[in-house]
């Protein structure tokens, strides 16, 4: 399957037929559920995300965020700053459920030209619908760089806690 760059493609099927299953599979969401195997090779441009070698390991994360678009820079900035590489943002809303997209945000450069597309065009962010509440899954070297970009977000008062 082949996806360009800022195409926009919609995954359309009944309920219970994999499509979340399917978007979880490559942004490494499953990482985060109990009692799921993946078997096989799952790549994207060309390289094999779920490779778990000694020397291709990386830790993930879910960070569960609240903050308002003004507040954008700040927060991604926080994560990359501290080692994070930013996987996705996703949301959960009531009616439409889960909603979500890549971004594969790695250094400030990233965040800057993020930014810049997002103010030259008709952006709206995913968390207006969520009233600033989203989620982000973050990769890092290692777990102790997932537990600085989390303090780092706590102490900007945009870590939610459950």
């Amino acid at each position: 399957m082949n996806i360009e760059k800022n195409e926009v493609t919609a995954f359309i099927g009944p309920s219970g037929c994999g499509k979340s299953t399917f978007l979880r599979t490559l942004n490494r969401m499953n990482d985060l559920i109990d009692n799921v195997k993946i078997e096989g090779t799952v790549e994207v441009d060309g390289e094999d995300i779920y490779k778990n070698s000694d020397d291709n390991y990386y830790a993930h994360r879910l960070f569960k965020v609240n903050h308002t678009v003004i507040d954008m820079e700040e927060e991604l900035l926080a994560i990359v700053d501290n080692g994070g590489r930013i996987q996705n943002i996703m949301i959960d809303h009531p009616v439409y459920g889960e909603i979500q997209t890549l971004l594969k945000l790695t250094c400030r450069r990233d965040v800057r030209h993020f930014l810049e597309q997002a103010a030259s065009s008709d952006f709206r962010p995913l968390s207006e619908l969520t009233n600033g509440v989203h989620y982000h899954l973050v990769e890092a070297d290692s777990q102790q760089d997932l537990d600085y970009i989390e303090e780092a977000l706590d102490n900007l008062g945009f870590l939610v806690k459950d």
